[in-house]
């Protein structure tokens, strides 16, 4: 019976988040709440258009949201750049490919 109730249990929370898309604009708009500065930051990096993040499921009462971390290429493929939420504040790790 445990058996049962956690295979159910995964596959019903298992579609509670999913792979996403979001686009660079609407990161920009969103963190320009919290940090204009980061905002500027990433105005001016050659990042790509569309980055990905977390999107939540329909069923978890904030439907198609997207949610931190985002992360997006850099247009030449050569960096990763990353926004999370550092414990309610927003921060940024960028790597090299």
């Amino acid at each position: 019976m445990k058996k049962i109730a956690m295979i159910f249990l995964f596959v019903v929370s298992s579609g509670a988040f999913a792979e996403g898309s979001i686009s660079r604009s609407q990161v920009i708009l969103e963190v320009s709440e919290q940090s204009p500065e980061l905002s500027e930051t990433l105005k001016k990096l050659d990042l790509s258009e569309v980055g990905e993040a977390m999107r939540a499921g329909r069923h978890t009462g904030i439907g198609g949201a997207r949610l931190m971390p985002y992360t997006f290429l850099s247009k030449d493929g050569s960096l990763t750049v990353t926004i999370y939420d550092d414990n309610g504040k927003i921060a940024v790790d960028v790597r090299n490919n």
